[in-house]
């Protein structure tokens, strides 16, 4: 969803006295820092209708259409491994309400994937696969050496 304001936040501290300032969670949102400068308080959120083409485990597909550049908030929680794509391009996501993933759009239509991917699962796929090829190979090594000579 996109609330109708938002409050840019760069330090946790900051982000969760902030919270409690907060009566309609629907209505205002604090963001982790998506721009540079000073802190210029609340201010409106772009105007975006967001609709939820796909819902699976460790995968969310978003259809966005933003008349304006937006805030998007979800209520994900903000564990490490979170990646978006936006258009089939990676993009990054931010604190919001410091403990969900959200991400800025810009005005238009947009694809938003949201996939939970942690980096340590690549590198464990790929180390299983190398470690199986490896007790394969050295199984078929050892096989092949007891096997008595043909006469």
């Amino acid at each position: 969803f996109a609330p109708r304001k938002v409050h840019e936040i760069a330090d946790e501290a900051g982000q969760r006295d902030a919270l409690g300032s907060i009566s309609d969670f629907a209505d205002q949102g604090i963001v982790g820092r998506v721009t540079s400068g000073p802190d210029a308080g609340w201010r409106e959120n772009g105007l975006a209708d967001v609709r939820i083409d796909s819902y699976q485990p460790q995968r969310l597909d978003l259809s966005v259409d933003a008349r304006s550049s937006a805030i998007i908030g979800t209520s994900i929680p903000r564990w490490p491994g979170w990646k978006l794509e936006i258009d089939s391009r990676r993009a990054p996501t931010v604190a919001y309400n410091r403990a969900f993933l959200g991400f800025a759009v810009e005005p238009g239509r947009h694809r938003a994937v949201l996939r939970y991917r942690p980096d340590g699962f690549v590198a464990g796929s790929a180390i299983s696969v190398v470690t199986g090829a490896a007790c394969l190979a050295a199984m078929f090594a050892t096989r092949r050496r007891r096997e008595p000579a043909a006469p």
